[in-house]
């Protein structure tokens, strides 16, 4: 527990501890960046935790900078990562970001406000085993995939029977175009036969055109042998300019490689000595450390020593005052604290005796009183059936519901069948077949105010057999029924309402005293509407409207046909009123003088039932007060053995003491010994100084000597460069010579490129006339359209051939111009459904193969789910109900896995129903004791090495904060429970502490006194009480 006044820090522990551990800033509701966290007027934030485990501990060590959002880790004092540090907590099952386990101040509210479906996620995780939350995972995944896969698989159908239907429509065109083409196949023909022709033609020409074209190409070449000589020329000197220009680049690679490459390298080796001489300097400085650390540490093992060594000798003369201090068991066993102690438990032994015999006597009377119960309620059973049997409109209120409500319907037929459900106690049909008015007027009243959901809710008298039931309905029968539980059993149905005040305003009475029933369904009325609550009157003439509405605290009441609602707010009342509605079950008459003389004998054996039961509990509270003193005799007994034991065990402890301090002597005498092996090292690290002095002259005279080297080479590429300069000039002038050479043969060429010109263009004219020949043909032409083509082309001009093809193109069209890509639509369609039919298949039994997965996984991960929940509403409902509350805690399913939930029903007044849990409907206080209670459900349940909570209990009355905290420490310091982290600014007074907490109260400010007497303030306060 961390307290202290608001404003000194406790939040920050909160904080370390969520960053420390992983956690990401914005999972504390308070700054969005990291270095928002480090204090004011300081560079850097360091957070150091030290978790316990099975193996010993680890320290988790997280730094980070005011001007960086970027953090250093160390895992037990060595560098890691962040992905390293995660890895380990997640091994020790520490989550920061779940609101189950980590709740800070900020992210209290959050949780009322979590939804339901991230609640069910949430609490998997923190109290589940890993599998549930990997297969409700698994469950939503394959759900969406599913989903999906199903739609797709719709519209496959509807577009397969789309594309059938289509291709039917064409089949009609397709067969007219097959024909049609037949007539096209003559044009097809003469189609390919006329680009051939055409390339005859200008092969023609080519021909002629290509023989001038060789004579002016002949003259063309006698010029060129002319010029030759000339051009040889220039190559040479070109070549030798080239082999000047590599010569001088060879030089400048030499240079570089041979002499800079070497000094370079000397320069490194002068780096690395200076580096070596540095790494040495390090070596001292770490050497002095080591001296300085072992001299601390030899310090501390001598101040460790000299403490054991005081305790030891306090020990000796304790044990010497009370003569314990002989090796000699025996007189131990004599020394006469022990024999006193001895005297006191056989005592004990005779009283606790005395107590089992009166216990056993007071078991001997209660058992002919509990046979007289059972025989007084067999006799009232015997008449509610009786009663139950003259009631004549139970058929038509049971043809009634199946009108109004027909799944409540099929369950009173199924509770009337014989099935195999075993329940503790009888279970009721819905209300309003178990209840009537006494009189049919009061019929319209009475359900209204019951409504129609608990008119049809079913009636259960424990909690297992509601649970028992609900589940039953919900998810065998899948009906969607009320089913409530009622415990408390009332014998009178008193209104809140005193006699004098319900005739001083003018009524008849509450509308409880005019419905008949079982006990049991007259308890859930009390429990569940407001009957109790509700005055009638229908022809009072004392009824006056402006003293009910102002002068009483009536809420609700009916006067006549109408029902009346009274609300205040802002220091006036308003009051709303509805007209009663005709009856739909109630209305039903009944025997009303047989039922009233079964009612009198009913109220008989009642009285002598609450008479017998008033004696029995009477001897409960007797019997009760045995087994307290028996408990209270038994708890002394404990003490004594405990405190005989403790007397014996410290000549043990002063044995151990002397023990330690053993271990202590010699940890001094090797912490000695390792300052002195420190101090040696020191000498040796700084006797090799002068070593790397002389390796770094050494290295400087070869620098040197490397620097010269470079110098003559740089010379030679000097030479290298002038030699290239002059073959390039050289090559310049010959140059020239040959261009004047080539201006004589202009006119030669000019003709030559005229008449190339002309043949380019007509072969180029032939190449496109030999592609479209080519092009005119396709591959896949049969042997014997190919044979028809030539044949064309050979008997036929060009002309000829292009009149032919207008005239067989002229008989296609003839027939009709129908689209022709419709046959190759038909036939890609046809295609297009088979594949599509191919694919729908293997979706189909996609299909399958996932909705039996789903089931597989559900068959394993509902079952345990619902065990977690069903032990979650368990400790949450009793933990509730300790303090005077009630809450239920439900799975909620859905069809969609990622929309399954829980729901939190709370309800913490009498007079209310419940509730879900929500920022609307409850208050902070309501929900700061819901959500502490939810978490200590989850604290028996789950295996979280620890939780945090801060300052939950602001917003709560005195009541429920004082009922809380005894919870939270029964809970928290149970032997094997997690770690209990409590954040709190104020403490209600004599509250429940237990000897496994810690306190941690916080002083910070700008007043503090230099020295707080923690002590003398204790024992002030115990003086004073």
């Amino acid at each position: 527990m961390v307290i202290g006044p608001n404003g000194t820090g406790k939040s920050t522990i909160v904080c370390a501890i969520a960053l420390g551990l992983g956690g990401k800033p914005d999972i504390l509701g308070r700054a969005k960046e990291l270095k928002e966290f480090v204090k004011k007027n300081q560079n850097e934030a360091t957070i150091e935790i030290e978790l316990k485990t099975k193996d010993g501990s680890v320290i988790v060590e997280r730094s980070f900078k005011q001007n960086s959002n970027t953090s250093t880790w160390k895992l037990d004092g060595k560098s890691c990562s962040e992905k390293q540090v995660k890895e380990c907590i997640q091994k020790l099952n520490i989550q920061v970001d779940n609101l189950c386990q980590f709740l800070p101040q900020d992210k209290v509210s959050e949780f009322a406000n979590l939804k339901p479906e991230s609640l069910l996620v949430e609490t998997e995780r923190a109290a589940g085993d890993p599998s549930l939350l990997a297969n409700h995972t698994k469950l939503i995944d394959l759900g969406k995939k599913l989903t999906e896969l199903e739609k797709t698989f719709e519209t496959d159908t509807e577009t397969l029977a789309s594309l059938q239907k289509k291709q039917d429509a064409l089949q009609e065109q397709v067969t007219r175009l097959r024909e049609r083409e037949k007539h096209l196949q003559e044009a097809k023909l003469l189609q390919m036969a006329i680009p051939l022709r055409a390339y005859d033609k200008l092969k023609e020409e080519f021909n002629a055109i290509k023989e001038k074209k060789d004579q002016i190409e002949k003259l063309k070449r006698e010029c060129e042998e002319k010029v030759k000589p000339v051009g040889a020329l220039v190559a040479r000197l070109k070549m030798g300019a080239s082999k000047a220009k590599d010569d001088c680049r060879e030089a400048l690679r030499t240079c570089d490689q041979d002499g800079l490459r070497i000094v370079n390298r000397v320069a490194k080796d002068i780096e690395a000595s200076e580096e070596r001489e540095r790494t040495h300097e390090k070596s001292v400085r770490t050497a002095k450390k080591l001296v300085t650390d072992n001299e601390t540490r030899v310090n501390q093992a001598a101040a460790t020593k000299d403490q054991i060594h005081r305790e030891l000798e306090q020990l000796r003369l304790d044990l010497e005052r009370r003569g314990l201090l002989s090796g000699n068991s025996s007189n131990m066993e004599n020394s006469p604290e022990v024999l006193e102690i001895q005297q006191r438990l056989q005592q004990n032994l005779a009283e606790i005796n005395e107590s089992s015999r009166n216990a056993q006597e007071m078991l001997d009377i209660k058992g002919p009183v509990v046979e007289e119960i059972r025989g007084l309620q067999a006799s009232i059973s015997n008449i509610e059936r009786e009663l139950s049997n003259l009631q004549s409109v139970g058929n038509q209120k049971l043809n009634q519901l199946l009108k109004f409500h027909e799944n409540a319907h099929r369950g009173v037929l199924f509770l009337r069948s014989d099935h195999n459900l075993q329940f503790e106690k009888p279970v009721f049909e819905p209300i309003c077949m178990g209840i009537n008015p006494v009189a049919p007027e009061y019929a319209r009243a009475l359900e209204h105010f019951i409504g129609y959901g608990r008119l049809t809710s079913f009636v259960t008298q424990t909690e297992n057999d509601y649970l028992k039931l609900r589940d039953y309905f919900y998810d065998t029968m899948k009906l969607r029924v009320n089913v409530v539980c009622v415990q408390n059993i009332r014998s009178k149905f008193e209104s809140s309402l005193s006699e004098q005040e319900i005739a001083r305003l003018g009524f008849d009475g509450v509308l409880i005293n005019y419905v008949t029933g079982d006990p049991v369904l007259l308890s859930a009325l009390m429990q569940y509407t407001p009957l109790h609550e509700t005055p009638i009157s229908f022809r009072n003439p004392k009824f006056n409207f402006h003293r009910v509405d102002n002068q009483s605290s009536v809420k609700n009441y009916v006067q006549g046909d109408y029902a009346y609602n009274v609300k205040g707010a802002y220091g006036s009342k308003s009051t709303k009123s509805e007209n009663l509605k005709d009856s739909q079950f109630l209305k039903l008459s009944v025997d009303t003088e047989r039922i009233a003389t079964l009612s009198r004998n009913l109220e008989q054996f009642q009285t002598r039932k609450a008479d017998t039961e008033a004696h029995y509990k009477s001897l409960e509270a007797k019997e009760a007060i045995i087994r307290d003193r028996d408990q209270e005799l038994r708890k002394l007994r404990s003490e004594l053995v405990n405190k005989k034991k403790d007397l014996l065990n410290q000549k043990r402890v002063y044995d151990r003491k002397a023990a330690e301090l053993d271990v202590a002597t010699n940890r001094w005498e090797s912490n000695k010994i390792e300052l002195e092996n420190a101090k040696q090292r020191l000498e040796t690290v700084s006797s090799q100084k002068n070593k790397f002095v002389h390796e770094r002259v050494k290295l400087n005279l070869e620098y040197a000597k490397q620097q010269l080297h470079v110098c003559k080479l740089f010379d030679q590429v000097v030479g290298s460069t002038l030699k290239k300069i002059q073959l390039e000039a050289e090559y310049a002038d010959a140059n020239l010579v040959e261009t004047n050479a080539r201006d004589q043969n202009i006119e030669i060429n000019n003709a030559y490129e005229k008449i190339k010109a002309e043949y380019d263009s007509i072969r180029a004219e032939a190449r496109e006339a030999l592609e479209r020949a080519k092009s005119a043909v396709p591959a896949n032409t049969s042997e014997e359209d190919r044979k028809e083509v030539i044949k064309l082309k050979e008997t036929k001009s060009l002309d000829e051939l292009q009149v032919a093809l207008a005239q067989a193109k002229a008989r296609a069209d003839l027939l009709g111009n129908t689209d022709a890509s419709i046959i190759v639509q038909f036939e890609r369609r046809q295609k297009e459904i088979e594949n599509m039919k191919e694919k729908h298949e293997e979706k189909e039994e996609k299909i399958a193969q996932d909705r039996a997965t789903i089931v597989k996984i559900k068959t394993v991960w509902e079952p345990e789910l619902r065990i977690l929940i069903d032990r979650i509403n368990e400790q949450f409902s009793l933990s509730l109900q300790s303090i005077g509350c009630d809450g239920e805690v439900k799975l909620a399913k859905d069809e969609d896995y990622a929309m399954w939930r829980i729901e939190i029903f709370v309800k913490f007044r009498a007079s209310e129903r419940l509730q879900i849990l929500n920022k609307h409907r409850q208050s902070g206080g309501e929900r700061s004791v819901t959500t502490i209670t939810y978490l200590m459900a989850l604290q028996r349940l789950s295996k979280a090495p620890f939780r945090v909570v801060d300052e939950i209990n602001q917003g709560m009355d005195p009541k429920n904060e004082r009922a809380v905290h005894k919870q939270m420490v029964e809970v928290a310091c149970q032997e094997g429970s997690s770690q209990y982290f409590l954040i709190t600014p104020k403490l209600l007074p004599d509250l429940d502490y237990h000897s496994k907490m810690k306190v941690l109260t916080i002083f910070n400010g700008d007043h503090q006194p230099e020295r707080f007497d923690i002590e003398g303030f204790i024992e002030k306060k115990r003086r004073m009480a």
